[in-house]
């Protein structure tokens, strides 16, 4: 098993690969805690653009873990 702090660096690493607009819009969902209707109107686009981006921004990392040291498990849109 991974413990809390294997996983934090791990979430790092894979942020560090990120363009910064990916990591803008992961940073706005799941650190602050926006809605993506929010970010959209943040950063001039649709809603569902937010969405789709973030769907698969997410899958995308999801295929860099391990499934048994997946972080992002319980995400939600």
């Amino acid at each position: 098993a991974v413990d809390g702090w294997q996983q934090a660096l791990q979430v790092y690493a894979v942020m560090e690969g990120l363009r910064k607009k990916e990591s803008k819009l992961l940073t706005m969902r799941y650190l602050e805690g926006l809605h993506p209707s929010d970010i959209a109107h943040r950063i001039g686009i649709a809603p569902n653009t937010v969405a789709a981006r973030l769907h698969r921004l997410v899958k995308r990392l999801h295929s860099r873990f391990r499934p048994d040291e997946t972080v992002m498990t319980q995400v939600e849109f």
